[in-house]
């Protein structure tokens, strides 16, 4: 097979899992013209067109939850976070996080509420748009490996806070996601 059809046919599969449900008539409409290209180079045309086409659909099905998720992403952390920030002296201690981590409720409620489907997506974004979740990643990320290779001894102490950091907010935020899917589930139009 050509390595053109071959590449026209993995991008022909990606638009076809990228479009939304509700379209799929038209998705097999789509694959069914593109099975009767029989030039490579236009099979690949063909399919770079389905693709934008798919990707179109999925911005215009989701740009409700992209937009709620993002300004959840962006400013709900920071808002919660900036005056527990100030009084605690300029100085962020991860434990913070965690007293703050009720700031994830409510932006996890209201995004999964809109896609109850996407639960494991919005917890984990949300959770990683903590501060101090970020930093807890990178040590549990980092320190280890660093401190196997570099000869040093691992600082588990610090370890194991991170992780239980991490843990915390993503439960938290899982929570909530969870409660927002039933809500969403409920609240949805019967089809």
């Amino acid at each position: 097979m050509n390595p053109l059809k071959i590449v026209a046919n993995l991008i022909m599969h990606g638009a076809s899992l990228l479009a939304p449900s509700d379209r799929a008539d038209r998705v097999r409409a789509m694959k069914g013209e593109f099975v009767a290209i029989a030039r490579p180079d236009a099979s690949l045309d063909w399919a770079l067109g389905c693709l934008a086409v798919a990707a179109n659909w999925r911005v215009r099905a989701d740009s409700v939850y992209f937009l709620a998720l993002g300004l959840s992403v962006l400013l709900a952390p920071d808002l919660l976070l900036l005056p527990l920030a100030f009084r605690a002296q300029q100085q962020f201690e991860p434990y913070l996080a965690i007293a703050c981590a009720g700031g994830l409720f409510l932006p996890g409620l209201v995004v999964s509420i809109i896609r109850p489907d996407r639960v494991a997506l919005t917890s984990v974004l949300l959770t990683c748009s903590i501060p101090g979740c970020l930093n807890a990643l990178r040590a549990v990320l980092i320190s280890l490996p660093y401190s196997a290779v570099s000869g040093q001894g691992v600082n588990w102490t610090e370890w194991f806070e991170a992780v239980a950091i991490i843990a915390v907010l993503l439960a938290l935020s899982l929570g909530a996601s969870l409660v927002g899917r039933l809500l969403g589930y409920r609240l949805a139009p019967a089809h």
